[in-house]
């Protein structure tokens, strides 16, 4: 069974991450994912393993097919519970594939997530840092 929802968030492309004392301070969730992307536009579709390296469930790894509709700050998207044998063959499909870091911090009562993307091909070593908010509204 699918998980159905509206994502609505809003993102900003940082020039680097906040220093790691204050992600730690405020951290509530660190996971390291690694994405296959099977198919980029609208819709998309990828294959993700979640691996969480500090919170609640540490030390576990979790694997969701995740199919996209729309373009913007609100899409429909459909998450699907998958084994890791599936995702492991959907791998070898992949069209592109890339590692982030994403920290998942609390301040203030907000939830604002941290993301450092790794693993792009050329130029080697390069990196991304993104900051996203999952919003209620669009007016928000």
């Amino acid at each position: 069974m699918a998980k159905q929802h509206l994502e609505i968030e809003q993102r900003w492309l940082l020039e680097q991450l906040p220093p790691e004392e204050i992600l730690e301070h405020h951290l509530t969730d660190r996971r390291n994912y690694h994405t296959g992307y099977l198919w980029t536009g609208d819709p998309e579709l990828r294959v993700r393993q979640s691996y969480v390296v500090a919170g609640p469930k540490t030390g576990r790894s979790f694997f969701s097919m995740t199919l996209k509709f729309g373009e913007g700050r609100e899409r429909d998207e459909f998450i699907y519970d998958i084994s890791d044998r599936f995702f492991i063959e959907k791998m070898k499909l992949a069209a592109a594939s890339l590692l982030k870091t994403r920290y998942r911090v609390k301040v203030a009562g907000v939830v604002l997530e941290f993301d450092r993307f790794t693993g792009f091909e050329k130029p080697p070593d390069s990196q991304l840092f993104l900051a996203e908010i999952e919003l209620e509204r669009l007016d928000q």
